[in-house]
């Protein structure tokens, strides 16, 4: 995660005169900081938050025929989506299924918008999942 050329300093320094938002508020920078030096989709200061939600995954994993539905809320801009978004990757790496869906203040001529979300991402995870699994998790939908 170093320059490795005089040619990409350049660039960079360029970067920064004709488009500053490019390192202050994207995750496209070349070393997953920002400008200011922190990492990029960090989620810091939420470790009750996220072992809460791990706990629930852990207790629902471990019983067979079990969900629970979890609803998160709070203040615009307190890092919701980010705390939610956070779990996916650790419910997945262990076969979970994790489908979201947000309910947007600009979108509330769709109420349903949500459930739509949550379940066009379900699609999506199924789809990625081998044949027999895929096959297993829809009989198992029909069946409930």
């Amino acid at each position: 995660n170093h320059y490795q050329s005089a040619e990409e300093v350049d660039l960079d320094f360029y970067t920064i005169l004709t488009d500053p938002g490019y390192y202050l508020h994207s995750t496209n920078s070349r070393f997953g900081i920002n400008l200011f030096g922190t990492q990029i989709n960090v989620l810091r200061g939420r470790e009750k938050e996220m072992s809460m939600l791990m706990d629930i995954y852990n207790r629902v994993s471990r019983f067979d025929g079990v969900s629970e539905l979890v609803l998160v809320s709070g203040y615009s801009g307190a890092g919701k989506s980010a705390l939610v978004q956070n779990i996916r990757d650790p419910v997945q790496c262990f076969g979970g299924i994790f489908i979201c869906g947000k309910f947007e203040q600009l979108q509330e001529m769709e109420p349903l918008s949500a459930i739509t979300t949550m379940f066009a991402d379900l699609w999506k995870d199924l789809l990625k999942r081998d044949k027999n699994t895929f096959l297993q998790i829809k009989a198992a939908i029909e069946e409930s």
